[in-house]
């Protein structure tokens, strides 16, 4: 039901974009009208018809304020699409001064207040996309970090075979894009999957699909095993969650 949901979202696949959209749009309800902030993800397929989107979802929803990415694969409510044209969007009613819009190599000037609209509160948390083609991504993500006022963000970099288009109430390219909320937001976080980087910059020799078979001309399982050490390539699941 519609109405047991916190916020209204919606998921659907389909070879042309405006069939997507409107079985998403049917999926996630009514409610999605009226709402303040939307995030929307597309599969690579859609990129070049990103814009497009954009436009019909505001004359559709009403929806002012959208975020999101392009992914090569898309994970949904009890649904995932990989490889496949595809596109979801959730809508939420957050209070317009208790949210910003960002986007940008520099979103934020070194030591710049980060301040949210008139009600000027502070950013507290972010929903950040970053743009894999960016080189120095992992300084702007620790900078960027260190100017919420709790900290953290969580968020995750846009994969495609074309530029990998981000969204921040328009397509943007490079560096970093999303949404800061205030404090007055509260947003509970869980980490789905993650990953810390272990040893030196190393070469894909062999792979099929997502498994790296091959790395440097070795067996990638050789190299991984080197690389955690004896104590983690005695057990790989103590290696679940520590790496």
């Amino acid at each position: 039901m519609h109405n047991e949901r916190l916020f209204p979202y919606g998921h659907a696949r389909d070879a042309d974009w405006r069939t997507a959209l409107s079985s998403t749009l049917e999926m996630a309800g009514p409610r999605v009208r009226g709402g303040t902030l939307g995030f929307l993800y597309v599969s690579d397929s859609f990129e070049s018809d990103l814009p497009e989107i954009l436009n019909v979802l505001r004359e559709e929803t009403g929806v002012p304020h959208w975020t999101g990415c392009v992914g090569i694969g898309i994970c949904a409510t009890a649904q995932e699409y990989l490889n496949e044209p595809a596109l979801a969007l959730m809508v939420t009613d957050f209070p317009e001064t208790a949210f910003h819009l960002f986007a940008g190599l520099e979103p934020y000037q070194p030591g710049e207040e980060l301040a949210m609209g008139e009600a000027d509160h502070p950013s507290y948390f972010a929903i950040v996309h970053g743009d894999s083609q960016t080189p120095d991504l992992p300084d702007l993500v620790r900078d960027f970090a260190g100017k919420m006022s709790s900290g953290f963000i969580t968020g995750g970099i846009s994969s495609s075979r074309a530029n990998g288009a981000q969204l921040a109430d328009k397509v943007v390219h490079g560096g970093l894009s999303g949404v800061t909320f205030s404090a007055k937001i509260a947003i509970v976080t869980r980490l789905t999957q993650g990953c810390s980087p272990i040893g030196p910059i190393h070469q894909i020799a062999e792979a099929k699909s997502n498994v790296i078979a091959r790395l440097d001309e070795r067996p990638a399982l050789d190299v991984f095993y080197e690389e955690i050490g004896d104590i983690l390539s005695r057990d790989l699941q103590r290696a679940s969650g520590f790496i």
